[in-house]
């Protein structure tokens, strides 16, 4: 749980060399040595896009377009320790994804672990100090975690004995009823039900209070209300 969004930038890096100095030079060189004035024989238009294509792809070459993904909107419980942790779990999945051994994988699962133990810390200390209050306050702290995605407002259309229903507030009462009056036959059928001597565990009651001389009264509870 990090309520982290991403944010994709483009930006061009130069290849990595033993000497940086080197990626300028030999992109100096392939500018000069482009065949440029082939574009010539197009009309003004079609010269410009043959030397934005050529430039661009020399420029590939040498400094190509990478995309960097960064983390904004952090959640309001991250902590620091949380935070790094969350920093070598993802260095180590990095790993992970490029040399697939036992060792690395063990090593991301142990980190993984960490941050799950770290974020369960961190969000039970954030409500216990934000969220003792009963006020307006209250709902700030606890709405970033509700989701945001949107609800189905369709209406509710309910089949009761053979009738569509549409109405809420009938649909309401038929679920009540239901609800109310399910366990009302639970039992009826049972020999047990208007008599307790016909139970097995009446006799062992009975023989087990008569001997110890305590007295037991029996009671059938037909109905019970609210």
């Amino acid at each position: 749980m990090e309520f982290l969004s991403l944010l994709c930038l483009e930006q061009r890096l130069e290849k990595s060399t033993t000497d940086h100095s080197d990626t300028l030079t030999l992109l100096t060189l392939d500018v000069r040595q482009a065949p440029f004035h082939v574009g010539e024989i197009f009309d003004i238009h079609s010269h410009m896009d043959f030397f934005q294509a050529m430039f661009v792809s020399i420029l590939d070459t040498h400094a190509p377009i990478k995309t960097k993904v960064i983390k904004t909107n952090q959640c309001p419980h991250m902590t620091k320790e949380w935070k790094s942790a969350i920093y070598q779990r993802n260095m180590a999945h990095n790993k992970y994804l490029k040399q697939r051994t036992s060792k690395n994988f063990h090593a991301y699962r142990k980190l993984r672990n960490k941050c799950s133990n770290l974020a369960k810390s961190a969000l039970k200390k954030y409500f216990g100090k934000h969220c003792s209050n009963t006020d307006k306050s209250f709902w700030k702290v606890i709405k970033p975690y509700f989701s945001k995605k949107s609800k189905s407002t369709e209406n509710i259309q309910l089949e009761h004995e053979g009738t569509i229903v549409g109405d809420p507030y009938k649909i309401a009462e038929i679920f009540n009823s239901h609800y109310l009056n399910v366990a009302t036959q639970i039992g009826a059928d049972s020999p047990f039900a208007q008599s307790v001597e016909n139970h097995p565990s009446y006799d062992i009651i009975s023989t087990y209070t008569r001997d110890k001389g305590v007295p037991v009264l029996f009671l059938i509870f037909e109905q019970c209300h609210r």
